[in-house]
């Protein structure tokens, strides 16, 4: 009861925080009060770094320290009966979480497009945000915000997980993935997850963008879950 009680306050959070957050960079006027800024333009602005850090990494962390709690002890992997079926149980409610809150966010973000009165998309005209950022039009697109915060998620909750089986203590892994975001929220010139697992407006314009984002997030997801799987095959409660 209290789990559920704790990713319900979590999921109320993440929605209650975006939509004020929007309404105060709407307040603030352009771009966001733009006749040509759609909602494709919205979701490409609120999966910069220090969006997503503030509204789903907070979530997305947090939600792991409640589903995943402490270590349980020899006795208590009875209720498990090994650990492979542990681990599935673990990967099945992170990807779960995962789910809820990347949806719960794309849902936010559309919602407010919508009372808005946004379009869904124009980044085939050349009278749109898109062509007088980019210098550019794009035919109409699939939006990739679904995955790549989806994707993100994943390579953070791998690395809290591996700081659970490897360390025994979940909070060595929201220590790192926070410090990562930190650092890339403050800083342009480091990249390692919120700047190569991105889908922003020069992804849409340069292929080296869509090699960068397909390269980053095949290692990382593949380096992270060969890590996690020798944890899990080697780990003696």
């Amino acid at each position: 009861m209290k789990r559920s009680v704790g990713l319900f306050l979590l999921l109320a959070y993440e929605a209650a925080g975006l939509i004020l957050y929007l309404q105060a960079l709407y307040r603030k006027g352009p771009p966001f009060t733009l006749s040509v800024y759609t909602k494709a333009d919205l979701l490409v602005d609120m999966a910069v770094p220090y969006s997503y850090s503030l509204f789903l990494l907070v979530p997305a962390a947090a939600g792991c320290i409640v589903l995943l709690h402490r270590h349980p002890a020899a006795a208590e992997m009875l209720l498990y009966g090994t650990r492979r079926k542990l681990f599935f149980w673990q990967s099945a409610s992170m990807l779960a979480w995962n789910g809820m809150i990347t949806a719960v966010y794309l849902a936010a973000v559309h919602g407010m497009g919508m009372f808005w009165g946004k379009e869904n998309i124009n980044w085939e005209s050349p009278r749109s945000y898109f062509a007088l950022i980019m210098k550019a039009v794009v035919p109409q697109v699939f939006l990739a915000q679904l995955a790549v915060l989806f994707l993100r998620n994943m390579i953070f909750m791998l690395a809290v997980m591996i700081c659970w089986w490897g360390f025994s203590n979940v909070l060595y892994g929201v220590a790192a993935v926070s410090g990562i975001c930190f650092v890339e929220s403050r800083t342009a010139a480091f990249g390692l997850v919120l700047r190569n697992v991105s889908a922003d407006y020069g992804f849409w314009v340069f292929e080296r963008n869509k090699i960068r984002f397909l390269l980053a997030s095949v290692f990382l997801v593949a380096a992270l879950l060969a890590v996690l799987v020798k944890l899990v095959k080697e780990k003696e409660f």
